[in-house]
């Protein structure tokens, strides 16, 4: 017993005393951080909400083939690994920093936002001849590229594909035609192919390269039954 009769308390006792009041100092202390914050400290918080709500389909996509930690792509962890960096960093400075400081982010994020939202509309209305040229629509296979028509130095024909028009009738014309998306479209696998029979003596062979950009299987097979077979 000490001097005054009362029993010493445990060592255990005094560290639990001392982490309660550090805790409730500690607690109280954020509590009035919070309070002086203005009202672009939360609006900045939001936008680091706001950014993991968008970017969650980015961590929740699982590849067919995942090679790091079992569950993400290479590129996948690198894009993971650098929003939650940026979202840690961004979330830190806004702790950190003053209110005029949450304030100029909050408000250069916000100006950066309208005029990219402001440039990709222009620039998608700039550019809406383009989606008119790959896709002007045709019975069966819904769209072709634009008739008579050229972009760069592609020339499209008045059926709607690059190179010539297979002449009628045929005579004795062996001819070939390359079916695909954007990929057989800016190829030139016809010219090789054509290069390819004339150089083993089929001078009569014809490549016509009837690629059309976005197509797929289904267009291809209606083009073959309804346009190539005809």
């Amino acid at each position: 017993m000490d001097l005054e009769g009362k029993r010493p308390l445990p060592i255990w006792g005094v560290y639990r005393n001392m982490s309660m009041k550090v805790s409730r100092i500690k607690a109280t202390s954020m509590i009035n951080i919070l309070r002086r914050r203005n009202v672009f400290f939360w609006l900045d918080l939001a936008l680091v909400l706001l950014l993991f709500i968008i970017l969650e389909p980015i961590f929740s996509y699982r590849p067919a083939k995942p090679t790091v930690l079992g569950i993400y792509g290479v590129r996948q962890f690198v894009v993971c690994c650098a929003v939650v960096v940026s979202g840690v960093l961004f979330t830190v400075l806004v702790f950190v920093t003053s209110k005029q400081f949450s304030m100029v982010m909050f408000l250069s994020i916000a100006a950066g936002v309208i005029v990219l939202e402001l440039v990709v509309r222009y620039d998608e209305q700039r550019n809406e001849w383009i989606t008119d040229i790959w896709r002007s629509p045709r019975p069966y296979v819904e769209f072709t590229s634009q008739p008579d028509s050229r972009v760069g130095d592609v020339q499209i024909n008045e059926l709607g594909f690059r190179g010539d028009v297979p002449s009628m009738p045929k005579r004795n014309e062996y001819r070939v035609f390359v079916f695909g998306g954007s990929t057989i479209f800016s190829s030139q696998i016809a010219n090789e192919l054509q290069a390819l029979f004339h150089g083993n003596g089929y001078a009569n062979a014809k490549v016509y390269n009837w690629g059309v950009v976005s197509y797929v299987s289904g267009q291809e097979l209606a083009l073959l039954v309804h346009r190539a077979g005809s």
